[in-house]
């Protein structure tokens, strides 16, 4: 099944990286990690839960719905970074064409899980950080994702970035953080698909003389990380009676790039969920327009002049 092809997918991919790995300690935990259980079932988000009132009483919880909207853009936009020296920090960078655009969505995960700073990267760069450098808020962020990843490739070098702050813990006689070996399956009863959208997604409506061409794509690199790709495909199909909607297919520029498409009329399948799991950052007007053509051809108001 998936998860055997996905197992085996993983085990390529730990002997690629061991390569890169000099610390010892990092290429066992990863080696550990090689059966991983794919869950269907809902996030466990009680530990962070109860962690975040204790650490921040003063501020307010985050929804579940956010919650699982940022582990899908951390997926889709995050980094771990481990410095040379040991130090560790937690990151998403959003870069913009417009020089009037501000990180409107990084600033809403700074407000909202009450952490990290908003950097630009720099002053000919549009491109902004949030960066989370505190030791208590990046061990609130390892709870939040431990356990509750889809993407393996995330989940490998979450691996990595749990074990730099272990022993970071270790030595202060702190609490360390045991990782979870298991990787959620995509789910549309959950805002994680929403996050990873507005991380990764598009939604195109180009027209050509009199046809319109529509498309909802998702990107994705590596052969290990195809099928969370084929899954959502699945997850899309079953709402058209099992009838495809879409297919994923190679990126015309790179063999390690895969796309998930949706085309045309079909794209009314995703309306639902995105109705109900809001889009965040500013793509949610393109899709909120893309809905509009969509509809609008559906009801062949295109071909009337006075709409």
């Amino acid at each position: 099944g998936v998860e055997n092809i996905m197992n085996i997918l993983l085990l390529i991919y730990i002997l690629k990286i061991n390569s890169k790995i000099n610390d010892k300690k990092d290429i066992k935990d990863i080696e550990n990690i090689r059966n991983i259980r794919l869950e269907r079932t809902i996030r466990d988000l009680d530990i962070f839960n109860e962690k975040f009132k204790e650490l921040k009483p003063n501020n307010k919880l985050p929804s579940r719905e956010f919650l699982e909207w940022f582990i899908g853009n951390f997926e889709g936009g995050g980094k771990f970074i481990i410095a040379k020296r040991g130090d560790i920090k937690i990151c998403i960078t959003q870069s913009f064409k417009d020089k009037q655009e501000q990180p409107e969505v990084l600033e809403l995960i700074k407000n909202t899980l009450c952490m990290g700073a908003i950097n630009k990267e720099s002053n000919k760069s549009q491109t902004y950080s949030w960066d989370v450098y505190k030791k208590r808020d990046i061990y609130l962020l390892c709870l939040l994702l431990n356990g509750n990843l889809v993407i393996p490739t995330r989940y490998l070098k979450f691996v990595i970035f749990l074990s730099k702050l272990n022993e970071s813990l270790l030595k202060n006689n702190e609490d360390i953080i045991f990782i979870q070996n298991k990787l959620k399956l995509p789910s549309l009863e959950d805002g994680w698909l929403s996050g990873f959208t507005d991380a990764v997604g598009c939604f195109t409506a180009l027209k050509n003389t009199s046809t319109y061409r529509l498309k909802y794509i998702l990107a994705q690199k590596g052969n290990i990380n195809k099928y969370v790709l084929d899954y959502i495909l699945e997850l899309f199909n079953s709402l058209n009676k099992g009838s495809k909607v879409g297919s994923v297919v190679v990126n015309n520029l790179s063999n390690d790039v895969f796309e998930m498409h949706i085309l045309g009329l079909k794209n009314i399948i995703i309306f639902d969920y995105f109705n109900k799991y809001k889009l965040l950052s500013k793509k949610r007007n393109s899709y909120e327009k893309f809905k509009d053509v969509t509809m609008c051809i559906l009801n062949k108001d295109h071909l009337n002049e006075k709409k």
